[in-house]
């Protein structure tokens, strides 16, 4: 769907091309100039859409297109041509930048370090003055010819001039003039501005180099200047753009950095630099290095027409808005031609504020509006959701806005509030609330807030033409103490809007730069302030998203710069500086050269750097004094400029610290002795990169060793075993080779052996008594060579054994030691010698074990397993095995054998038969086995029949009626039947009917002449039938009653009576040609039933000219007719009647979406209205009149609807009008009568008007 930004504007005073169109508005209070933008040749603004598609247009409608940034298009077309191209198909959305804008040095030097810059004061190299950088300016007019501004040789050193208000198509843009230098020089410049001196003295600020009088010197004296003056009418933020695209595409094509100081602005907007401006310019910065853009923040400070207005979950925040009784709307936009919507069109003395809000952080927010009588709450508005406005939940008026009544509590009406709101930049709301008050002097009116979330206004009447904020602190606050949910305005976010609340851009502050200054008679001239204090009027931040802003501050009031020649006839010696070619100026407007200045001065030194590594630099070099305070902060941003330090922190050094040994190679150069060596280049930014080598020298260091050892020495983690010289490289304590040689001497020791066998025991020479094997034990002597004789021991132990001797016998057993044992012994032993010669213990362990005898019982089912026989027959039964001791063991069995039982069981049964606690559903053969009272198996076979039952469903369709088993069925169901097969089962049958009935109708139909229905032609009254087939087949009677409406005269009645819904309810009447004669409704109901006009009866006289065929539709949005009574109201009805009384048609309830009656008029009678009622509430004079005259509509409320009409009945226009008084200018219509209805008051009659 199009998203249009725009408000609808209506005006009887028809002006030719842009009245009768729909202009797309872009802000209730930038309405005013439409009137500009149409004496502009062209007009910037963006699109979003295809961008072929976009660019294709453009050529249609001759328009340029520039360029796009992040969706949106940006080009440049004829004012006229924007309706047209707007409502493209083509165009999804647009926006219009309507803001205007508002133009925003020895001493200076001094106080933001300038001078040791130009000097060049260690550690810079050399001294910067701008050379070979390109500084713009975007401003009002320049002094070209002044010598601040000309080389030494008195040509020019501004390289192109660009004059945006005059008329001229030189540039790509498309409007204004141009020159270059050669232009200049040749004196060709004609027809630049000569008015202000603003553009001068700002330029002199940051580049002026003094000639004039060798003193008042700026900043980048020395820079070359493209200077754009500005046209800061409507478009502005279009012309900015615009400006700075054309600086950085000289000085591009030239291959010079360029930095851009713009010292204007605009309050105008949501102040967060995300408008499709804001965002181009944003793009110009970043899109090169060697890009920089300073601009001023503005001259607000200390002015609280700011409001942040949150609230949070369920409170309820508010604030109060101050009416002005003195406004005129009519004398603001007197001059311009045009009457705007909101607010004007509300009334002089209404409220009305703006605000901006992202959509994240307000869609939970609700609203209202309040109306007090000093501290007493009178009245309040329903709360609303912006988001539900949009979506289009709430009643709006004739322009789009929401509104809503207020009374007080006898009922008597205090104000109408309007509210309209829109989405911008894509995800931030811009809303509107305007109050039309019914008494100025009576009521204070307040915006109440709930739920998470909040909005800043911005509103104030000398600013933005809209309410003053009322603070708690001022002295006509109704309240005796500021009540605890009261939110006040504040002096934050008082700065430009657009660009300057842009990351990329440096937005400067001002403070005091001199407390006055030399006049030319040689006296001080005080200018008050304290010098390096914030300027009073010094705008502050931050920006609406919280972005820090202004970045810093620099001086500005009180700065003497260059003074436009062609004015200096105007100023006295005592005005002007000393020499008399100077004078002063201040704000944030010469504050903001001199960071510009500062800029080029830094691209004169670091040719290639950005905008980021401008402001990294600029930020980290501030100074903050007593006067600055904590930072960062909204005065000063975060300190105050520091010129000289900007260019030193630009330099990087990179310093290396090496130590090394006897040498060393660094930039290709070997270095065999300490000291400070240096190596300068460039960066990657061009800036000079100094690289500085501390270098540390330190030598290597011999030694010697002696060293004799037995064996082996071990030296540095390695073992020696022969005699030799070795060497080893050590670090020393500097980090240097220590190179150490060891002279070495190896003796050898002598090693032996001591071989010894022993029993349990052993006792050697070195003491040791060992129990155990050994062969590791050493004993050390001193041989004759004083090396170490180690003898070795290798000892064997052989211990004393012992063994178990384990024995199983029958009855008795003889050991080795020769007794016979008759009963278990673990004690007895005997003592043997081992092949060792030790000692071998042997232990007895007998068990005597003896015979047994065992029987046991059995019964069993069939046989019985025992011992690996089968038994199937009773008896007693023995055998003889071994026991575990291996003795006899004699068993005896006593066996019983029992057997099993086999029967069967033979039955039949319908569907299933459950047997045992089993369901069987099928025939068949089944087994079961129980248990007998002998314990075993008693198996029961089952032979099973199953019969089935019959069951059978009938499906039937049928008309009327149907038979069924002798019972005759009238109605559809579900019908059974149930009956006994042949095997005795149950046989059920169902009857799944479907009736369908035959239908009758009779029709109420008109028509003019003949109608023709059933193929056949009818042209007089009656009854007639045909017979067709429904939808389910069977026969449809259909009988038409028939009414030929032939010669019917006029003026008809129609006699209307409204249900409780009639906010749904219109009608029309057309002629065979579909020309529309009447068009009335929908009526004043509310949306969900009731209202003024709810089951009123309306009557209208009907005037057609004779001879042709009418259609009267009765329409109704809801698609249920008059036919409140189903949803508890009460219905409503209607009947047309001819001339005499004669009915011709009627109808109530339910007609669904419209009912249409056919007419022939064949003779009518002139309308003439006479009513004392309407002259009551209608006034006009003069009638008859010629060209104009004026309406005036008594004691009924707007808004009003209104139909113009011709003598014979033609619409031939529709409007609507918020006030009771408006002009009505004749410049289209012709001489003769007309008809003005008021269609919004039904029990209003026409006025005759009569235009000669």
């Amino acid at each position: 769907m199009k998203k249009i930004i725009s408000i609808l504007v209506f005006s009887l005073i028809i002006l030719n091309g842009f009245a009768q169109s729909k202009f797309p508005i872009e802000k209730f209070g930038f309405n005013s100039n439409f009137k500009n933008l149409y004496s502009k040749t062209n007009v910037g603004f963006f699109v979003k859409g295809n961008k072929n598609n976009v660019q294709s247009l453009c050529e249609s409608y001759s328009g340029k297109y520039i360029s796009s940034i992040k969706g949106w298009h940006y080009i440049r077309i004829s004012p006229h041509n924007i309706v047209d191209f707007t409502n493209e198909k083509h165009i999804t959305q647009h926006y219009i930048p309507m803001e205007i804008g508002e133009p925003h040095n020895d001493t200076m030097r001094v106080n933001n370090r300038i001078n040791d810059a130009h000097n060049g004061i260690s550690p810079l190299p050399v001294g910067y003055t701008g050379k070979d950088v390109i500084i713009g300016f975007i401003d009002t007019e320049i002094d070209y010819d002044n010598p601040d501004f000309k080389n030494s040789d008195g040509s020019t050193r501004i390289i192109s001039l660009w004059d945006q208000t005059l008329t001229g198509t030189s540039t790509i843009y498309g409007y204004g003039i141009d020159w270059d230098s050669t232009e200049i020089n040749a004196g060709t410049v004609s027809g630049h501005n000569k008015l202000s001196s603003h553009g001068t003295t700002v330029a002199g600020a940051g580049a002026g180099n003094g000639l004039n009088n060798g003193k008042n010197k700026g900043v980048a004296y020395e820079a070359d200047i493209i200077f754009v003056a500005l046209d800061f009418g409507t478009n502005f933020l279009s012309n900015v753009q615009d400006a700075t695209e054309y600086i950085y595409r000289i000085a591009d094509s030239l291959g010079k950095p360029c930095v851009i100081n713009a010292s204007a602005g605009t309050s105008f907007g949501s102040h967060d630099g995300l408008d499709p401006n804001a965002l181009y310019i944003d793009s110009l910065i970043n899109s090169s290095s060697g890009h920089l853009f300073v601009c001023s923040a503005g001259n607000d400070g200390g002015k609280s027409y700011h409001l942040k207005h949150q609230s949070v979950s369920n409170d309820t925040t508010f604030t109060l808005f101050k009416p002005n009784p003195n406004r005129s709307w009519g004398q603001i936009l007197s001059g311009y031609g045009l009457p705007t919507c909101a607010p004007a069109c509300y009334g002089d003395t209404n409220v009305d504020f703006l605000g901006y809000a992202d959509t994240a952080n307000f869609n939970n927010v609700k609203i209202s509006i309040s109306a007090y009588n000093n501290d007493r709450l009178v009245a309040t508005s329903p709360y609303i959701n912006v988001p539900d406005y949009i979506n289009g939940s709430y009643t709006t008026d004739a322009y789009g806005n929401y509104y809503s009544s207020l009374t007080n509590s006898n009922g008597d009406p205090i104000g109408n509030v309007f509210m309209y709101a829109t989405i911008v930049h894509d995800n931030i709301y811009e809303v509107i609330f305007i109050v039309n008050p019914d008494s100025v002097e009576n009521y204070y009116w307040a915006m109440n807030t709930t739920g998470n979330g909040f909005i800043d206004i911005w509103s104030d009447e000398d600013k933005y033409l809209t309410s003053n904020i009322m603070k708690s602190s001022d002295i006509d606050f109704p309240f005796a103490s500021k009540p605890s949910n009261y939110t006040d305005s504040d002096t934050l976010l008082n700065m430009c809007s657009s660009f300057q609340c842009s990351p990329s851009v440096v937005t400067v502050a001002n403070y005091v730069n001199e407390s006055g200054y030399i006049n030319n008679l040689g006296a001080w001239v005080n200018e008050g302030g304290i010098r390096g204090q914030i300027a009073t009027s010094s705008s502050t931040g931050p920006t609406r998203t919280g972005l820090q802003k202004p970045d810093l501050a620099a001086s500005g009031q009180t700065t003497v710069s260059t003074y436009p020649s062609y004015l200096l006839s105007y100023r006295t010696d005592a005005e002007l500086g000393e020499g008399g070619l100077h004078y002063r100026n201040g704000g944030t407007s010469m504050a903001s050269p001199v960071v510009a200045g500062v800029g080029a001065l830094y691209l004169e030194k670091c040719n290639l750097a950005n905008n980021q590594k401008f402001k990294s630099d600029l930020m980290n070099s501030v100074y903050t004094d007593s006067w600055v305070g904590s930072t960062p902060n909204y005065s000063f941003g975060h300190g105050k400029l520091d010129g000289f330090a900007t260019l030193v922190n630009s330099t990087s050094n990179d310093t290396t610290t090496i130590v090394t040994c006897n040498n060393y190679i660094w930039k290709s150069n070997t270095y065999d002795s300490s000291g400070m060596y240096y190596d300068t280049t460039s960066n990657s930014f061009g800036c000079d990169s100094i690289s500085v080598l501390d270098l540390t020298i330190n030598n290597n260091y011999n030694d010697t060793i002696q060293i004799a050892a037995c064996n082996s020495y071990t030296w540095d983690a390695s073992t020696y075993t022969s005699n030799g010289l070795y060497t080893n490289t050590y670090t020393s304590t500097s980090g240097c080779d220590s190179i150490v040689t060891l002279d070495l001497t190896i003796n050898s020791s002598i090693s032996s052996i001591d071989v010894q066998q022993s029993c349990n025991t052993f006792s050697w020479i070195d003491g040791v008594s060992y129990t155990s094997s050994n062969n590791v034990a050493t004993h050390t002597l001193t041989s004759s060579g004083g090396c170490d004789s180690i003898i070795t021991l290798n000892l064997t132990i052989f211990n004393n054994d012992s063994v178990v001797d384990t024995q199983q016998a029958c009855g008795n057993y003889t050991w080795i030691d020769g007794i016979t044992y008759s009963s278990n012994n673990n004690i007895a032993t005997y003592t043997l010698t081992n092949i060792n010669g030790c000692d071998s213990l042997i232990t007895l362990d007998l068990t005597i074990s003896n015979s047994s005898n065992t029987s046991d019982s059995v019964v069993s089912c069939n046989s019985y397993d025992w011992n690996g026989i089968t038994y199937s027959l009773s008896g007693n039964y023995t055998d003889t095995l071994l026991s575990s001791s291996g003795c006899d063991s004699i068993t005896s069995l006593f066996l019983t054998i029992n057997s099993e039982t086999l029967d069967s069981i033979q039955t039949s049964s319908c569907n299933s038969y459950i047997w045992n606690g089993v369901t069987y559903n099928t025939p068949g053969t089944y087994t079961d086995t129980l248990t007998s009272v002998q314990g075993c198996d008693s198996i029961v076979v089952l032979n099973l029949s199953i019969n089935n039952s019959f069951i059978d469903t009938l499906n039937i369709s049928e008309c009327d009626s149907y038979n069924w088993n002798s019972t005759n069925y009238t109605s559809s169901g579900f019908y059974s039947n149930i009956g006994t097969t042949i095997n005795g089962c149950d046989s059920i049958n169902y009857l799944n009917l479907i009736i369908n009935n035959s239908s009758n109708d009779t029709l109420k139909v008109s028509a003019c002449d003949t109608l023709f229905w059933n193929s056949n032609n009818y042209t007089s009254n009656g009854f007639y039938t045909g017979i067709f087939s429904n939808t389910s087949g069977c026969d449809s009677v259909v009988t038409i009653d028939l009414e030929i409406n032939s010669n019917e005269g006029t003026p008809l009645e129609f006699k209307l009576i409204l249900d409780d819904y009639c906010m749904e309810t219109y009608w029309k009447v057309k002629d065979s040609d579909d020309s529309t004669w009447y068009n009335v409704g929908p009526y004043d109901c509310n949306p969900n039933g009731g209202g003024n006009q709810a089951n009123d009866t309306v009557i209208t006289d009907i005037y057609l000219p004779a001879n042709d065929c009418y259609t009267l539709t009765l329409y109704d949005h809801f698609n249920d007719g008059l036919s409140a009574s189903t949803w508890g109201g009460n219905d409503g009805s209607w009947i047309i009647t001819e001339l005499n009384g004669n009915v011709i048609s009627q109808g109530s309830g339910n007609f669904g979406s419209s009912v249409s009656v056919d007419f022939y008029v064949t003779s009518a009678i002139p309308s003439y209205i006479e009513n004392n009622k309407l002259k009551k509430h209608i006034k006009v004079y003069p009638n008859p009149f010629h060209e104009t005259s004026t309406i005036y509509v008594n004691e009924l409320s707007p808004p009003f609807y209104f139909d113009l009409m011709d003598i014979s009945g033609r619409i031939i226009k529709s409007f609507s009008m918020n006030s009771r008084e408006f002009k009505l200018v004749n410049e289209q219509f012709e001489t003769g009568v007309y008809w003005l209805i008021l269609k919004s008051h039904q029990n209003s009659y026409p006025i005759k008007l009569i235009i000669y």
